[in-house]
């Protein structure tokens, strides 16, 4: 609920019963806090009226309502090599920051291939879609790598592509624009990257 004009310079607004406070700027004012609801994709309501003060009634116009859809960046949580070894070096701390600093294991050596798991977790209930931003360079050429979300619908990976592998710093993004909720259990959200050998080195 807003209530604006109620105090001079600010509009007065409740959420969940809790008055928030917004300077006004001039002939407009605009929303712009984070409010936590335990549902962000739902409107529970939007109330627009005006209290003139003394019961004088004035003209009170609003013009260029909009919503729109809220956005977060979520760093990984937690990693872990589900196939290889992980005593190479680094760990979460590296991969929060472009720095130069890395995550680094070694790949199996049965099959020559290296998977490695990033969990996050959002914290929304839902969500309509993502990006997932990779940063990688292995360190011999030959090899690609697969990029994997874990659909919680169907309790299993879903490939969604990857390409040959750099020895230098490459960048990736990988995005779901639609149906992006199957990827996501109350917030958690599990990535998976697979490297391995281009040719049958094996």
């Amino acid at each position: 609920m807003i209530v604006a004009g109620a105090e001079r310079g600010e509009a007065r607004q409740w959420y969940n019963w809790t008055r928030m406070r917004l300077p006004l700027l001039p002939r407009s004012f605009a929303i712009l806090e984070d409010w936590v609801n335990t549902n962000p994709t739902e409107i529970q309501n939007m109330d627009l009226f005006v209290n003139p003060a003394g019961g004088i009634t004035t003209s009170h116009f609003y013009d260029n309502i909009s919503i729109h859809p809220a956005v977060k960046t979520s760093l990984a949580t937690a990693v872990a090599v589900a196939n290889g070894s992980s005593g190479a070096g680094g760990g979460i701390a590296e991969l929060a920051a472009s720095d130069n600093t890395y995550y680094k294991f070694f790949p199996s050596t049965v099959d020559l291939t290296g998977t490695v798991d990033f969990t996050t977790n959002t914290r929304w209930p839902s969500i309509d879609s993502f990006m997932f931003n990779l940063e990688h360079k292995v360190a011999r050429p030959g090899l690609a790598f697969e990029v994997f979300f874990f659909d919680y619908t169907i309790s299993d990976w879903s490939d969604q592509g990857g390409d040959a592998a750099s020895t230098t710093d490459s960048a990736e993004s990988f995005a779901v624009n639609s149906g992006a909720n199957v990827y996501s259990n109350k917030g958690e959200m599990r990535t998976r990257v697979v490297f391995g050998p281009i040719n049958d080195e094996i």
